[in-house]
């Protein structure tokens, strides 16, 4: 019995060393420049609007919101010397005017110059024109969630790499719905009936997809996606 007893005392010391070691701080071997290294994000698109967000890194825990980069000349530029300007929107965000019309015959590449004179540029790259989507359909969940499905593919095998973003719209209800208001200003003031355009036990929020949707066909004889 003294034997066992002395057993599960040292299972739990172990246990407690072990979560103890859990709680080591973990000391970064990257030491980021002062102002953090410049982040770009976004798409050379010759279907919509070509947007793109310049921001910096932050050191660990990373516990503050990201520092946008505004100030910067943000340019496409084609293999053919042709230039597309992009605006500053703030919060970091520069995109162009209008879609561009792309050539696929042509490579098309991204200059950055920031406010404080350092220049990006990246490599030129194809431009590959996207497939439209085949169809698009859903299957309601047991849970009420929806499961949404995009298929598309290519007729000449070119494009095999495809990644989705998408915008939402959703509704959600309060948890109590207010028939009627308070009028102040009425003479003298009075509980009166809200309109219908006036309701408030509705609501809707806007968002944009976080998660990163890719897929690809390298394997596959058909460039389908389905």
């Amino acid at each position: 019995m003294i034997r066992q007893h002395h057993i599960g005392i040292c299972l739990i010391l172990g246990a407690a060393l072990l979560c103890e070691r859990c709680k080591d701080p973990y000391i970064s071997p990257y030491k980021s420049p002062p102002t953090g290294y410049l982040v770009v994000e976004g798409y050379i698109s010759g279907n919509s609007t070509s947007t793109f967000t310049l921001s910096r890194t932050i050191p660990l825990p990373g516990d503050t919101s990201l520092p946008a980069e505004n100030g910067a000349t943000v340019q496409i530029e084609g293999s053919d010397n042709s230039v597309y300007p992009l605006t500053g929107h703030g919060n970091g965000v520069y995109s162009t005017a209008d879609t561009l019309q792309l050539n696929a015959l042509l490579e098309y590449r991204l200059n950055i110059q920031i406010a404080s004179g350092e220049k990006y540029q990246s490599d030129f790259v194809p431009f590959r024109p996207t497939p439209p989507i085949d169809s698009l359909n859903w299957v309601q969940n047991g849970d009420n969630s929806i499961q949404i499905y995009v298929n598309t593919h290519d007729p000449a095998n070119n494009t095999r790499y495809y990644q989705w973003n998408f915008d939402q719209t959703y509704e959600y209800h309060s948890a109590e719905q207010s028939g009627d208001y308070w009028d102040k200003d009425t003479t003298p003031p009075a509980v009166e009936i809200r309109a219908p355009q006036d309701q408030v036990f509705k609501c809707w929020q806007n968002g944009s997809s976080t998660a990163i949707l890719i897929d690809n066909t390298t394997k596959l004889v058909n460039d389908v996606v389905y």
